[in-house]
């Protein structure tokens, strides 16, 4: 359960410690690849997803005193589940092409 729970901080992490790399690899060619919106983007997410994740503990508290709580509950699951299928799924890609695209990203 631990490691369902802490999933999309594990993408986000995993994502910082990628683009930290390319940072390195991009100054080692002084390439003017820029990698820091992709940086914000990964911080932007770790963000949102601490955000969302207090909302569900605030809903769930909340919940207890009141049960239509519970349906309120659906919604915002659902919103964090879609936005980090989103974020594992189009965001690799669009940095993938970008990368591609500036002769930084290379298939091994």
């Amino acid at each position: 359960m631990k490691r369902f729970l802490t999933y999309p901080f594990r993408i986000g992490i995993q994502e910082v410690r990628e683009n930290k790399q390319l940072i390195k690899k991009s100054k080692d060619l002084s390439s003017k690849v820029n990698i820091y919106p992709f940086m914000y983007a990964a911080y932007m997410y770790l963000l949102i997803m601490s955000i969302m994740y207090i909302t569900v503990i605030y809903i769930l508290i909340g919940a207890i005193f009141d049960p239509i709580g519970f349906i309120i509950l659906i919604p915002t699951i659902l919103t964090t589940w879609i936005f980090t299928l989103i974020y594992k799924k189009v965001f690799p890609k669009t940095k993938k092409y970008y990368l591609e695209s500036n002769g930084l990203y290379k298939n091994d």
